[in-house]
């Protein structure tokens, strides 16, 4: 389904048969003897692609978006288009219905798209101080758990004639967004970190300190010469030439393989794996990295790529064996990411769009 252009006074009501027919049509094509009469319609796989620059009318807006949350259906801007104001209540909605589990949230941007909010209020008018009391009160009812008390407070403390936007890999965290069509970077150490730092920080709000295995600019040790494939996006050079994307630069900041100085943490801390980019098989790789806490004990990610995504668990002594940490991906303590974490958080969106699916 499609939601286009600028939301008007009863489009909730015009969206709610439309719902209905849309849902009939795919029911009966599958199961043409199915009659509504006598059976109870069957729950669908439904996504809603918002287009609507302009915004429109609020209270239309927070009734299509209780019928999103109600009914199960997700949302979707893509590449190109925008879902301004009220149309960005109805995104913020997206909700999959699943048998056996709780409902979660499911909202998806195309990088390129744009998603932009601001406070509720009276539509062409300024409106009374109620009013705009009445459509904060709606707003926080209709979304409610979809919408985090610190992003509500941030969007209610705009003025009408500003915005607040999706647009950076942090954004997409803080705001529980799926991204579709995206790059994704090539496998190399500095990436993970920047996934284990971005899962600890922005989704477990753990403000980590510096990475442990961390490079001493003033250091005059010269790497080891390696064949080891480990090391292949890595540069040994001690100068780090300048205007480096974020995450070469963030590659040099690591100490190379081979070092005397990284073989000497990993005896400390007894993690023979820290800091290595290892092949577990499939075009897969793992690593392990250690970030200070404050005064706290250090924390240890060790992080594994699959098929369809990052996994990060904080279990330390797991080996790094295809089998090992399949296993350790089935337990709850493991956390499944998605590749785009491996940017850094002040990325622009757009800056890693691409035309296909990944």
């Amino acid at each position: 389904m499609s939601l286009t252009g600028e939301i008007e006074a009863g489009d909730g009501v015009e969206f709610e048969k439309q719902l209905l027919v849309a849902r009939e049509m795919v029911v009966k094509k599958r199961d043409p003897d199915f009659d509504d009469q006598y059976s109870t319609m069957p729950d669908l796989d439904i996504r809603l692609d918002l287009s609507s620059n302009e915004g429109g009318d609020l209270g239309a807006a927070l009734k299509i978006a209780q019928i999103v949350r109600d009914e199960g259906i997700s949302t979707l801007v893509r590449k190109g288009r925008s879902c301004a104001s009220a149309c960005a209540f109805i995104f913020l909605a997206g909700e999959i219905h699943q048998a056996f589990s709780d409902p979660a949230v499911s909202r998806t941007l195309e990088p390129g798209g744009y998603v932009f909010f601001h406070s509720p209020h009276p539509r062409r008018r300024l409106g009374t101080f109620a009013e705009g009391r009445i459509a904060v009160r709606t707003m926080l009812q209709v979304l409610g758990p979809r919408l985090k008390a610190d992003l509500a407070v941030q969007i209610l403390l705009k003025e009408p004639t500003e915005y607040l936007s999706i647009d950076t890999i942090a954004d997409a965290v803080k705001w529980e967004v799926k991204l579709e069509k995206f790059r994704i970077p090539w496998p190399r150490r500095a990436g993970l970190l920047q996934a284990c730092r971005n899962y600890l920080e922005l989704k477990q709000n753990i403000l980590v300190g510096d990475f442990v295995a961390k490079r001493d600019p003033t250091s005059t040790e010269q790497p080891v010469e390696t064949s080891d494939e480990d090391n292949n996006d890595a540069d040994n050079s001690a100068a780090v030439p300048q205007k480096l994307d974020a995450l070469t630069a963030l590659e040099h900041d690591l100490l190379p393989e081979g070092s005397s100085e990284l073989e000497r943490i990993r005896t400390e801390f007894n993690t023979p794996n820290l800091s290595r980019l290892i092949y577990i098989g499939n075009g897969e790789v793992a690593s392990q990295f250690i970030f200070t806490i404050g005064e706290g004990e250090p924390i240890i990610c060790t992080i594994w790529s699959s098929p369809y995504g990052l996994n990060v668990s904080r279990n330390e002594r797991l080996q790094m064996t295809a089998k090992s940490l399949g296993r350790e991906a089935t337990y709850a303590r493991t956390a499944h990411i998605p590749y785009w974490y491996e940017f850094p958080p002040d990325t622009a969106l757009s800056a890693i769009s691409a035309d296909f699916e990944q």
